[in-house]
């Protein structure tokens, strides 16, 4: 599934160095908690200390059945559940999975409207000790796209993937971001450097805008959508790239959202439920539904690469079986000990705050007897349903890498003993790219942080 080039030891790191850290590159170092800052002060972009002198390769093939081939026959299956085809699935799975939903969005899914699949998504994949990918999470409005773009442009892969990406992201007009100065203002800066880089691939037909600046966003007299900077040329908009949860979106936004259901503009991700990490539950408890309405090679994947799940949504939702577990109530879970709980994992689900960037994952085998029941009921407690999976170890790689996190503060070689989480960007059809988090093995869950490394993979 990851290779480790041979000769990594051996090759030079100074160009990549040079490249992450150019006048073109953008500052990821900037948005680091200083609390958490033991990266060189002066001349330092990225937000990661450990850096590879190579990229890594894997099976693309595989990754291409998973990404692109998989999940495309599983989001139609999630879209035919939405439209209520079948009223028994409809109502016992479908309604309460939608919990925490705001009014308008709500009212859009149900509008009959949804397409499907995504014209962009990003899957969260690690890699279990056999070698075999595991997906943990679709994010409804993934971040990273950014990282993605300069780690490979520093490495120089995976080139042709991008420029075929942002042709079919601006053919249609003009490509804007928006972002959300609130949730996503972490993502600003780095998008903005973005929008600037595809700027000038596409020729003139990127931009970004913040929520706070939607008022360069208007509707003209055709029923158009523009966008014009003060005084400037306007611009038709053919592509909304969403950067704001649902969470958030207010009637400004819901606006943007129509026009997408009209037709009017593209908008991806698009706004839709399976984005939901509630549906990773659904494929397990409506097996039969899903292995009837896609091939056979998908279904098998997909069952092979999420782990078993089940949604509880709610309290009284009980017994539910994850895996060979079987748990016959709410208190029960809250007493779970012992290997029974090492093997669990829950996540809160739903369109709230906690069920974003990890905040609502809890692994089993990091809490204690006695803290255990409280991350339960603090779970709960967000009114959302929340997806009890089956845990499976993680592959553990030995990377050679160079790093800052010394007390010189200067690149010394490095023998990397880490966890790996990969990241496959979906866009329009394409796998275009798949930077590889590395974090130190010590760390329970893997996310960013100055002790990683992020990688980019060639995909040929």
């Amino acid at each position: 599934m990851l290779c480790i080039p041979d000769g990594m030891r051996s090759s030079a790191i100074d160009p990549i160095v040079k490249n992450l850290n150019g006048p073109n590159a953008p500052d990821f170092h900037s948005i680091v908690n200083e609390k958490y800052d033991r990266l060189p002060k002066e001349g330092w972009k990225p937000s990661w200390g450990r850096i590879s002198p190579l990229p890594l390769t894997g099976d693309t093939a595989l990754l291409t059945n998973l990404v692109v081939n998989a999940f495309d026959e599983y989001e139609r299956c999630c879209l035919s559940l939405t439209q209520g085809s079948d009223l028994l699935y409809y109502d016992a799975f479908v309604i309460p999975a939608l919990q925490g939903v705001p009014s308008p969005v709500l009212k859009h899914y149900l509008s009959g409207k949804l397409t499907a699949p995504w014209g962009v998504r990003r899957l969260d994949v690690s890699i279990d000790k056999d070698g075999n990918p595991l997906v943990w999470e679709t994010d409804e409005h993934p971040g990273g796209v950014a990282d993605a773009y300069a780690l490979d442009m520093a490495y120089g892969v995976n080139q042709t993937r991008w420029k075929l990406a942002i042709a079919s992201l601006t053919k249609r007009g003009k490509l804007i971001f928006v972002v959300s100065s609130k949730w996503s203002s972490v993502y600003v800066q780095e998008m903005r450097w973005l929008a600037e880089q595809w700027d000038k691939v596409g020729a003139g037909s990127v931009a970004m805008v913040t929520t706070d600046e939607l008022d360069q966003l208007q509707v003209g007299h055709d029923g158009q959508l523009y966008h014009r900077v003060s005084d400037g040329p306007r611009h038709k908009v053919g592509t909304i790239w969403r950067l704001f949860p649902l969470f958030e979106i207010d009637q400004r936004l819901m606006d943007l959202v129509d026009m997408a259901s009209a037709g009017t503009i593209a908008m991806v991700p698009e706004v839709a439920p399976w984005g939901n990490k509630a549906w990773l539950g659904i494929f397990w408890e409506l097996h039969d539904y899903f292995r009837q309405h896609m091939s056979n090679a998908s279904f098998e994947l997909l069952q092979k690469t999420i782990p078993p799940s089940s949604l509880v949504r709610s309290q009284r939702d009980f017994p539910q079986t994850v895996g060979m577990c079987t748990i016959a109530s709410y208190e029960e879970l809250r007493q779970l000990g012992g290997q029974a709980r090492n093997n669990l994992v829950l996540k809160v689900a739903g369109a709230t705050e906690q069920s974003t960037r990890s905040y609502g994952v809890y692994l089993g085998k990091t809490f204690t007897n006695t803290r255990w029941p409280e991350q339960v009921d603090k779970a709960f407690a967000a009114g959302a349903p929340v997806l009890l999976q089956q845990y499976r170890a993680p592959a553990t790689y030995t990377i050679p890498v160079w790093s800052v996190l010394n007390e010189l503060g200067r690149l010394q070689p490095e023998d990397f003993n880490c966890r790996v989480l990969l990241r496959p960007w979906y866009i329009n059809g394409m796998l275009v790219s798949c930077p590889v988090l590395a974090c130190p093995t010590n760390m329970s869950k893997t996310h960013g942080c100055v002790d990683a490394a992020q990688i980019p993979l060639d995909l040929g």
